[in-house]
């Protein structure tokens, strides 16, 4: 009975077989879909008929730097994977300016601090 079952969910199995993903998800294809159109790799696996994981094994092989998890999170949210989140674009040059400023007045007070002490 155990071996009718084995059998039967590996015919049932949908995924490709290892070599010939090797053959079509090249370095080319995998830098076009992950660092171009910002696929994740669970995208890229499902076009390919693959697991996660193979997509994984592939960029690691190519050498393809992944995305960190905060990334991956954020364009998940820009491409509404998540239901019940907004993305909402920050300004990042804002806060460098509003950081510089807070850098000038801590300077400042400490120079005013120490020329009433000294």
């Amino acid at each position: 009975m155990l071996l009718l079952d084995w059998d039967k969910r590996k015919t049932n199995s949908n995924k490709r077989e290892h070599g010939s993903i090797l053959k079509s998800l090249t370095k080319e294809k995998l830098i076009e879909m992950y660092l171009v159109q910002n696929k994740s790799l669970q995208d890229i696996a499902n076009e390919y008929n693959c697991t996660r994981q193979m997509v994984k094994v592939l960029m690691d092989k190519y050498s393809l730097q992944r995305r960190s998890r905060s990334e991956a999170r954020v364009l998940a949210i820009k491409y509404e994977k998540f239901k019940d989140f907004k993305y909402d674009p920050i300004n990042e040059n804002f806060f460098r300016g509003v950081l510089q400023e807070a850098i000038c007045i801590r300077n400042w007070i400490i120079k005013r601090v120490l020329s009433i002490y000294h």
